[in-house]
């Protein structure tokens, strides 16, 4: 492929000498552009989870960002989110992240751990035999995150916890009744406009969800995801959801 870049020159005249001069700086910066683009690496694929000796029991599933940045550039931590939860230890919480245009896999893969269901709805017997869910989603994949738990409120799988961590995804800030808790983590350092969060997040129905809040952090966009006050309340709700009662009477599922 041969690329070719005009050298678009003006002219004046001083003192009736002649002088021209090409646009070096506007060639200069096509081509850092250029670099960078090349050099970037290709949208995050869905990072598949080890198959467990014992079956899932607790399904974590996160939906990242819609950015792939160049490898010299510090990057998001969203990827240390899934490196918490197996640092955990807990062969029974299965965790795997998706991209944003895999929502259909991310759908898959929930529904594939719960019995085939007969009805447009799963029963009750069904969904005891399914493992609890939890959703997050950082940057646009906030948005895809509330879209699959919508997804799922109409086939009857409630969802644990939705995590949402500085949401870009414009039309998607209603959190759907069969969320049991969500809540989202936003910043304002970051100020450029594919970046800036909307902390209008809010639960269709409260006696539903419990709704934490927009939370407001003291860091930037692609930071966020690592923050500990983020991880916390995801390892935490962990815990307590394996220590709860109704967790402890689950029956095994399928991994």
């Amino acid at each position: 492929m041969t690329l070719y870049i005009p050298d678009v020159t003006f002219a004046f005249e001083v003192n009736g000498r002649r002088f021209a001069s090409g646009w070096l700086l506007l060639r200069s910066s096509f081509l850092v552009a250029l670099a960078i683009l090349l050099v970037s690496p290709p949208p995050a694929r869905a990072v598949p989870d080890k198959k467990p000796d014992v079956p899932c029991r607790i399904q974590v599933l996160g939906f990242s960002g819609g950015l792939a940045l160049p490898r010299f550039m510090t990057v998001s931590s969203f990827e240390g989110i899934a490196r918490s939860v197996r640092e955990l230890g807990h062969p029974d919480v299965c965790v795997r992240s998706f991209p944003v245009l895999h929502s259909g896999k991310a759908h898959r893969w929930v529904r594939g751990n719960f019995p085939p269901r007969t009805g447009d709805r799963l029963t009750d017997e069904e969904l005891a035999r399914g493992p609890r869910v939890i959703l997050y989603g950082y940057s646009v994949g906030a948005k895809s995150a509330l879209a699959l738990a919508r997804k799922l409120e109409k086939e009857g799988i409630p969802v644990e916890l939705a995590l949402l961590i500085d949401s870009t995804g414009r039309g998607e800030a209603v959190v759907p009744r069969n969320v049991r808790v969500a809540v989202h983590f936003y910043q304002k350092k970051t100020w450029l406009w594919p970046f800036r969060s909307d902390p209008k997040i809010r639960a269709d129905d409260e006696s539903d969800t419990i709704f934490l809040g927009n939370r407001r952090l003291d860091v930037g966009h692609f930071s966020i995801a690592g923050h500990p006050d983020v991880i916390d309340l995801l390892l935490s709700s962990i815990t307590q959801l394996r220590a709860s009662s109704a967790f402890a009477s689950l029956p095994p599922t399928a991994p």
